[in-house]
């Protein structure tokens, strides 16, 4: 399974910030196989996932040349920038609470993450009235990480919002691109 998430980021001072972020997955087991990140200040990931294993290059805004990475992680987990998929993979019921790893290139080792379904909700996403799952996604401290409105089916995540440092709240929507044979 493939998705392209695309955003923009309008920080408080400074011009927006565009990113494209294309992720791979094991159709069955929704394990990540292959991320490719890239954003208008010139960030770029591109990494291959089997298990623990994580192989390939990056290059930050700060750098003019691309790094090798080959790193084993701690634990297998699913990716924090997708981590709307866990209750999708897991199954979405009112109450159930799972908890499970996550990690992202950025993080030194995966963290738990706990997922709370709270039940269906309405929301509005991209002109559309979507009834979806309502879940809040938290540390184990407690500190709020999103709340996700997910779909048993593809796209999943429809909604997600996401608190930031600053006290402002990052939107997100996703909507399925269909699939063409000759893609």
């Amino acid at each position: 399974m493939r998705w392209v998430t695309r955003g923009r980021t309008s920080p408080p001072s400074g011009n927006p910030i565009t990113w494209e972020l294309r992720q791979t997955y094991d159709a069955r087991t929704l394990a990540p196989l292959g991320y490719h990140s890239t954003n208008s200040l010139g960030a770029y990931s591109s990494l291959r996932i089997d298990g623990r294993s994580v192989r390939g290059e990056r290059r930050t805004p700060r750098d003019s040349t691309l790094q090798k990475v080959d790193v084993t992680i701690d634990r297998p987990g699913y990716f924090a920038g997708a981590s709307d998929l866990v209750p999708a993979a897991v199954g979405l019921k009112e109450g159930t609470v799972i908890s499970a790893p996550v990690w992202s290139p950025q993080m030194e080792a995966a963290e738990t993450r706990v997922f709370s379904i709270r039940g269906i909700a309405t929301v509005q996403v991209e002109g559309s009235t979507i009834e979806a799952w309502k879940v809040d996604e938290h540390k184990v401290d407690g500190k709020l990480v999103a709340t996700w409105y997910l779909l048993d089916r593809s796209p999943y995540m429809v909604y997600g919002e996401v608190p930031l440092p600053d006290g402002r709240t990052q939107l997100i929507t996703e909507v399925e691109v269909p699939h063409s044979s000759a893609q």
